[in-house]
């Protein structure tokens, strides 16, 4: 069985980046539906960097947090092509509800796509040692 410890300060700033990366998206697209189309997408644009971005540094930091006794390998490229993904989805979440009628569905379907999907992406970037 594979023995795992975490290190409670790099848990704690996984924490603390999760918490700031809400709360600026949340300033961010608080009040978009008062702006014209281009400054609304403007906004989107930051806010789904803010949160797109900080899901994924928060995984990252919380995976980093991780003392396991296998060494872990991440590549750099499929990294940034990771936090890319999530940006990028958490950028069409963030679309899908600001241009266009806000339903039950398309909340559920843009939660869908900014919890799971984008967390998803940093477990792409880790591997084992080769």
């Amino acid at each position: 069985m594979l023995e795992i410890h975490y290190v409670p300060s790099l848990v704690a700033a996984s924490v603390a980046v999760a918490v700031m990366a809400a709360f600026t998206s949340l300033r961010l697209t608080s009040g978009l539906a008062a702006l014209g189309a281009h400054r609304r997408k403007v906004r989107i644009s930051q806010a789904a960097f803010a949160l797109g971005g900080g899901i994924w540094a928060m995984h990252f930091v919380a995976m980093l947090s991780m003392d396991m006794a296998e060494p872990m390998f991440y590549d750099p490229l499929r990294t940034m092509g990771s936090a890319l993904i999530a940006i990028l989805l958490t950028g069409s979440a963030l679309m899908s509800l600001h241009f266009g009628t806000r339903t039950p569905t398309r909340i559920v379907f843009a939660g869908i796509i900014t919890g799971p999907a984008s967390s998803a992406c940093i477990t792409w970037a880790c591997r084992r040692s080769p």
